[in-house]
Formats: structure tokens, C-alpha cells, sequence
């Protein structure tokens, strides 16, 4: 119980202490040589001292010596004994004094014990330079009074604060240097300026290893640093080496000292140890150290094609939200390297590093979010990797950048993906060739064609089509020949038709090359009965066929699409007495020109 008693007591009495020491403020006298404007300037900037950690004035009490006597005689004496000696290292005399100055001393002693500094300003006249000498005493009462050395022992054992510094006057900046040489005289009158560097966009800390490609720009940005209580800051960088190296011979690379921003291009290997702190005149901050590691840039991606298009119609009132997909091949990255590769797509230029705001950046006009491709490997004894790129389409022309991405967040150079946009006018030009099958058993030919194949006949046909969406095709097939005509339940009738009209359904894959379609064809047949009677006249009846198939883009310029189709159709009968011909098929291949 003692024991927690007396710990308590010691906390109390510590704490005590330690409160007055920091919230005691100082009384300072000040004697100066300077005869001209400077001399109440430095007394100024004395009296408006603050303590930065109590957020008060440093010295309740700012007397200057000089004020003393204004009389010439009085001030000289008080040079005399100050600065007898010119440039004297302790600046006190230690020549035997006269009665008449030890009577004088002891007048000086007098005010100077009534203050808890005592700081003497010299200054000298060095051409259009002024040195200045700044020496900071703690007062200290002695019994030595009316001794040549009494004023030594008061004051010359007790220096605390020396500050040697030259100024132009002629230089605009040379109040500040009187400024931030007292500031440095009196410690927690200035807070510490903060140095800050940025390297990719993130702030660098002591420690922090960077990883670079060789031969590729860098820029060291300390610009964010700065100072709470001056507008001038100094930039100090450095090259660091290691205790067992020297300074001629390590490894380092060309920094500029005194400026914020650093632009380099390393073309050697590293590690390069790089020191950075900033100062206000008064303090420097603390130091950030780092390391650079360089590294070889990772391998460039080449592709088997690089441009790429998306194609809408004009009439689409949903184009822009139109979705695409572009594959292509990575033709130098094999499944066989160590790593499987890990690519990414950009429509900005990323420069040399993968940073995080990369990753949360997204293409405007292509609507891709930035994001790493997921590859996948071909079955081939070489094994190379193949992806594809999803986007919407974009109203106007733009690139993308294909990026190798190292481990250590280095990018490769950038392949460059073409993208273009091309708007078609809705107009469809198809030439294709009808094989259509002939049930034998139901009916025969009236007159054989000359192009009849087993089980069926061969018509080419032209269809012309206009789309009303981007998915809704409309259009009319005329037969580029004569239908053959054929006999049935005593019925002369022209098959597959002789005029019709379509509608299609588009339905696009997600790679958009190619698509599937369903439909209706509106088909026209000519029929009469078999007579000799030459008043019987020909009749009209319509069909519909159903229709699905495929079709694949095989050529995209500027001005027109070119693909390659593929579909059947289900033939079926208007009139009830062609009812046993219902389900006739018919195949149709050819060629599509969109415009």
C-alpha cells in the first residue's frame, strides 16, 4: 500500500513538473551592435515568437540592452566589455577591467539576472554581404561580483544557442534569413515542414520498395510537401549507399537537387537507395527513404488482328447499347512459359506501371471497364492463348491498349486495338442457290429442268431485303429463274414459287460475327387444272415457310458488309387441295451484301 502511495506521489510530483516546464514562459534580454533598422526588427520578430505546442508567446518579456542609455559614451562601454576583443570566440572579454568598468558591469549584471536570457547580436559589414553572430546565454546569478571574470562566469559558461549566418540585403529574402536564424536559436518556435513523395501515384514511405521497368520513365513528385509556417521550402534528394560502400563508386542515379519534381529514366539495374526530406530555413523534415528496383519490361503482346469493328444499323434506335465481342490470338505468349500471362485492355495510355485508379477507371466511349482478360489455350502441341473483348458499340472511331502485366504491376508496351464503328443504311442484296426436294410419289415433272438433281431441283434466287431494326429483316425473293411445273392431283402448278416476300428475326451471338435467324417466307404459286380447254385460266394461291439458319460476316469494309448464309425452309399450301404436299423442304446457301 506504501509502495502505490509513493508511486502515485512521484507520478503527481513528475507530472507537476514536467506541466510548469513546458507552460513556464521566458524572459530574454537582447544587445546589439546594429546601429540601423535591423535592430528593432530582430527585437519584433523576438517579441512574436510563439510556442507552436502551447499555441502562446515564448517570452513573456522582451527587453532590449540597447534602450539602456542612449547616451554614445554608455553604449560604447557596453561594447567595449561585450566585443573588446574583434571576433572573439566566446564574444566576452578577457582583458582586466578598470573600476569604473567592473562599477558599469555590475549595473549590466543587475539587469541581466532579471531575465532568463541574455542573447548579444554582432554584426559585421563584408562588402555587400553582413555576417551576422547570433549567441544565446542562459543567466545564471554568481558571488563573484566586482571580478574581471564575473560577467564570464555569469554568462560565457552557459552558452546555449549559436547562429553564424551572412545576408544581402539587396536579395529579398534576407528578413526571412534573420528570421529563420533566431527560429533555429529558440527550439518550439516552428513546427516541422512534412515531406511527401508520390511515385505512381501513391505516397511513398520510409521503407517502401518500387518496383520499375528499365529504360521507362519515372517521376518522383514531392510537390505535396510543404510547411505550416513559411511559404519557402527547400528539396534536398540524395542518393543513399549502403555502410560497406562508397560514396564514388556505389550505385546511384542522376537526381537534381533544390527542385520538387524528378523526371528519370533508369537504364542501368538497381537497387537505388533515395533519400528525400524538405526544409523551411528552420528544420528539415523527417527523411523518406526507398528503394528502386528495376526490372526488365515485360514482353510486348502481338496479336493476329488488330482491328476490329462494330456494325449497327442507322435505324437501330438501340444502337448504342449494342453488345460485341472481338477474339483474338496472342501470338508471342505461349501456355509454356512459366506464368500464365495476365493481360489487360485500356482506352487511355497507362505509361509503365499498373496503378489502382487504373483499375477503377472505364472506357467512356467504349463502355469497357478496364479490367484483365481471362485467356484459354489451344489444342495445339504449341499452346498458344486466344481471348475475346466484350464492349458497346462507340459512335465514332477509337483505339484500345493491350497491356502484358508483370506481377509486380510492371505493363509492357502497348498494342494497339483499332476499333471502328460503321453504320449501315438497312439495305440487304442476297444471291443465293434453292435446292428444294420433290416428293416423286405425290408428283412429277411436267416439263424436266435442265439443272434437276436426285430428289430434288436447283433455283437461283435474289433477295431483297430492307431492315426496319437492327434485328427485323423485310424483304421480297424473286426467283432469277423459271420455275419448272409439275403435275399433281390433276393440278399444272409452277414449285418453289414463282414471287414471294420474308421476314426475319435476327438473333447475334455474343462475338457478333456471327448469327442466328428465324423467319416467315410469303411464297406466290401459279396453278390451273390439266385441260385441253384453252378458256381454263391460271390461278394464285400462297404458302408460308417457316425458315431458320445461320449466317456469318466475312468481309467488313467501310461501305458494305459481306457474309456467307445458310437455312431451310418448310414449304406449306394455301389451298386444301395441295394439302399433301405440306412439309416440302427446301435448302438455300449464298451470299448477303449489306449497305
Amino acid at each position: 500500500m506504501h509502495k502505490l502511495i509513493l508511486y502515485l506521489l512521484f507520478i503527481f510530483i513528475t507530472f507537476s513538473s514536467f506541466a510548469q516546464t513546458i507552460d513556464e514562459s521566458k524572459s530574454i534580454l537582447v544587445f546589439s551592435n546594429e546601429p540601423g533598422f535591423l535592430r528593432p526588427f530582430i527585437e519584433t520578430t523576438i517579441k512574436e515568437l510563439k510556442n507552436t505546442t502551447l499555441d502562446k508567446p515564448y517570452f513573456k518579456e522582451v527587453y532590449s540592452l540597447n534602450n539602456y542609455d542612449e547616451d554614445t559614451v554608455i553604449r560604447s562601454k557596453i561594447s567595449r566589455i561585450m566585443w573588446e576583443q574583434e571576433n572573439a570566440p566566446d564574444l566576452i572579454s578577457n582583458k582586466p577591467l578598470s573600476n569604473a568598468d567592473i562599477e558599469f558591469q555590475d549595473e549590466i549584471i543587475i539587469k541581466l539576472t532579471k531575465y532568463d536570457y541574455f542573447l548579444t547580436v554582432k554584426t559585421n559589414n563584408l562588402g555587400e554581404l553582413i555576417e551576422f553572430q547570433f549567441q544565446l546565454f542562459r543567466t545564471l546569478k554568481s558571488d563573484h561580483k566586482g571580478h574581471k571574470n564575473y560577467l564570464k562566469r555569469v554568462l560565457i559558461n552557459n552558452i546555449i544557442a549559436v547562429e553564424n549566418f551572412f545576408i544581402n540585403p539587396k536579395k529579398s529574402e534576407y528578413l526571412a534569413d534573420i528570421k529563420n536564424a533566431i527560429q533555429r536559436l529558440f527550439k518550439g518556435t516552428n513546427r516541422l515542414p512534412i515531406a511527401d513523395v508520390e511515385i505512381f501515384q501513391k505516397k511513398i514511405k520510409t521503407g517502401d520498395t518500387i518496383y520499375i521497368s528499365k529504360g521507362t520513365k519515372l517521376k518522383l513528385d514531392a510537390s505535396n510537401s510543404g510547411d505550416y509556417d513559411s511559404k519557402n521550402i527547400f528539396y534536398s534528394w540524395r542518393n543513399i549507399p549502403n555502410p560497406d560502400e562508397k560514396y564514388q563508386t556505389f550505385n546511384k542515379i542522376n537526381i537534381k537537387d533544390s527542385i520538387a519534381i524528378q523526371d528519370i529514366c533508369i537504364n542501368k539495374n538497381g537497387p537505388f537507395r533515395i533519400g528525400f526530406q524538405v526544409s523551411d530555413g528552420v528544420n528539415h523534415s523527417d527523411e523518406i527513404k526507398f528503394v528502386l528496383i528495376t526490372k526488365e519490361q515485360p514482353k510486348q503482346v502481338k496479336v493476329s488482328d488488330s482491328i476490329f469493328f462494330t456494325v449497327t444499323k442507322k435505324r437501330d434506335w438501340r444502337a448504342n447499347n449494342l453488345n460485341f465481342m472481338h477474339r483474338f490470338n496472342l501470338e508471342n505468349i505461349s501456355s509454356s512459359e512459366s506464368e500464365t500471362p495476365n493481360i489487360l485492355v485500356s482506352d487511355k495510355y497507362l505509361g509503365s506501371k499498373l496503378l489502382s485508379s487504373h483499375l477503377k477507371s472505364s472506357i467512356d466511349t467504349l463502355k469497357v471497364k478496364v479490367h484483365k482478360i481471362l485467356l484459354r489455350e489451344h489444342p495445339f502441341e504449341q499452346r498458344y492463348y486466344s481471348s475475346s473483348l466484350n464492349f458497346f458499340k462507340s459512335n465514332s472511331s477509337n483505339e484500345l491498349y493491350l497491356y502484358n502485366v508483370h506481377k509486380d504491376s510492371l505493363l509492357s508496351k502497348p498494342t494497339v486495338l483499332k476499333h471502328r464503328t460503321y453504320v449501315r443504311n438497312g439495305i440487304s442484296v442476297k444471291f443465293l442457290m434453292g435446292t428444294y426436294n420433290v416428293p416423286n410419289n405425290i408428283i412429277s415433272f411436267l416439263e424436266t429442268p435442265d439443272d434437276t438433281i436426285r430428289g430434288g431441283i436447283s433455283i437461283p434466287k435474289l433477295k431483297l431485303g430492307y431492315y426496319i431494326s437492327n434485328k427485323i429483316e423485310i424483304g421480297l425473293t424473286i426467283p432469277l429463274k423459271k420455275s419448272p411445273k409439275f403435275e399433281y392431283n390433276n393440278y399444272e402448278f409452277s414449285y418453289p414459287e414463282s414471287f414471294g416476300g420474308y421476314i426475319l428475326f435476327h438473333w447475334y451471338a455474343q462475338s457478333r460475327f456471327i448469327n442466328l435467324y428465324t423467319g416467315l417466307n410469303f411464297n406466290s404459286f401459279k396453278y390451273k387444272p390439266i385441260s385441253n380447254d384453252p378458256d381454263i385460266y391460271t390461278q394464285s394461291m400462297f404458302g408460308l415457310a417457316p425458315e431458320v439458319g445461320a449466317r456469318t460476316r466475312l468481309v467488313v469494309t467501310r461501305f458494305v458488309d459481306f457474309r456467307f448464309f445458310f437455312g431451310g425452309t418448310i414449304y406449306t399450301f394455301q389451298n386444301k387441295n395441295f394439302n399433301s404436299l405440306n412439309g416440302a423442304f427446301g435448302v438455300d446457301m449464298g451470299f448477303q451484301f449489306e449497305i
